[in-house]
């Protein structure tokens, strides 16, 4: 009767153990491993990420079980596809998107079966359009004008100072009254830069300055051919004309 008690107790004992162990465990409260690469994608000199292609593949990994998915401001996206595992036991994964011109909000989720999830949200910016010139002026300087242009945004400075196959300046200033051959005002065009500062690859602001000494006049506009480019290559396929004063 004392085994079958002391047997009794024990088992008792084991049930009373598994029982406050089971009730004592930490819920699930880890969000699932996941990683987002925008291959493609590049981030500018201001540290948005732009694009001039409006379709993508991104990539990544993520936790095995967890469920994945994709949204962009755009159209609905489809399901990402799940590849192999990586090294670190993780499940490779991809997702065609679509962007829309301006600006994207791009969200991926893995959410597992506890209900945790762990979100990457990206902005992104597809800009097709090529740079324009969104000011430009007069400044006076030895009795004589200078002309400053400023553009929407950076622009590739070889691409506005030198042609290709010329080293001369890729900017002509002329007189537009009558149908006569325009007059040319000749000139250099270079970016405009603070003292001692170097040359960059991209910049905004340019000025020309003639020759000799000259003062605008009215009727005269100016023109620069077509190819000017920006970051992402988005280049000007016609002449930009600018007419003044």
């Amino acid at each position: 009767m004392t085994m079958r008690y002391t047997a009794f107790q024990w088992m008792s004992c084991v049930v009373l153990a598994v029982f406050i162990a089971a009730c004592g465990s930490a819920p699930d409260e880890q969000a699932p491993d996941l990683e987002v690469d925008l291959p493609g994608i590049q981030q500018d000199s201001s540290q948005i990420l732009r694009t001039n292609v409006a379709v993508h593949t991104i990539t990544g990994v993520v936790e095995p079980g967890a469920t994945l998915q994709v949204v962009t401001t755009a159209d609905p996206q489809p399901a990402p596809e799940t590849g192999e595992l990586d090294e670190a036991g993780r499940l490779t994964w991809s997702a065609e998107i679509t962007l829309a011109e301006g600006v994207n909000q791009l969200t991926v989720t893995a959410s597992d079966s506890a209900g945790n999830m762990r979100i990457v949200r990206r902005t992104i910016v597809l800009d097709i359009k090529p740079p324009r010139v969104s000011e430009w002026f007069f400044e006076e300087a030895d009795a004589s004008a200078r002309l400053v242009i400023i553009f929407d945004e950076l622009v590739k400075v070889d691409t506005l100072v030198k042609a290709e196959d010329d080293p001369s300046p890729r900017f002509t200033l002329f007189d537009a009254e009558g149908v006569v051959v325009p007059v040319v005002v000749p000139g250099v065009l270079e970016p405009r830069l603070p003292e001692g500062a170097e040359t960059p690859e991209f910049w905004r602001s340019f000025v020309w300055t003639p020759d000799d000494s000259w003062m605008p006049t009215a009727n005269y506009h100016f023109s620069i051919p077509p190819g000017i480019a920006d970051e992402l290559g988005n280049a000007t396929l016609s002449e930009i004309i600018e007419t003044f004063p």
